[in-house]
């Protein structure tokens, strides 16, 4: 399986990709200067996406519905550029697509356990590997708040408890 990846904020552009690709992405795109359904086509030889994993649902709802192949699910935890999109249902309908609107806090408890689980599993066999942008004492925490806000760190904000 290929995987791809885009960002829309943080560090430049290049280095997103450089890190991107060391966390093991097959291929980057890069928003700002490429179109990204075009590349997505380009790089499945046209038949689109199986799943996306989207920060902003609203902001990017047409190139979702472009990029996704028919019976793909699209799994978002926010939405900024439109916070009351509008749905396209018959859009959605004629791909089959399923849209999963996820929130942790209210997910059941035993999917938040399998998650923790898989996760480990993948941190041990080395499948998934954290980029470690800052690490912040406990007390920092209103600047860590910040940084992560405002895009300034690429990869993770770690607090350190002691």
């Amino acid at each position: 399986m290929r995987a791809a990846w885009y960002a829309r904020q943080g560090a430049p552009d290049d280095a997103k990709a450089h890190v991107a690709r060391e966390a093991g992405a097959d291929d980057t795109i890069n928003y700002r200067s490429e179109d990204v359904v075009e590349a997505i086509k380009r790089l499945t030889d046209g038949a689109g996406v199986e799943r996306i994993v989207d920060v902003d649902f609203g902001g990017n709802l047409g190139t979702t519905l472009q990029a996704l192949k028919p019976d793909g699910v699209v799994a978002s935890y926010a939405t900024r550029g439109e916070p009351e999109p509008k749905v396209p249902f018959r859009a959605l309908m004629v791909k089959n697509l399923t849209v999963r609107a996820i929130l942790v806090y209210t997910m059941p408890e035993a999917a938040k356990t399998a998650a923790a689980e898989d996760i480990t599993r993948a941190l041990e066999a080395g499948a998934l590997r954290p980029v470690i942008g800052q690490r912040l004492r406990l007390d920092d925490i209103a600047q860590a708040h910040k940084d992560v806000e405002s895009g300034a760190v690429m990869g993770n904000t770690v607090l350190l408890l002691n």
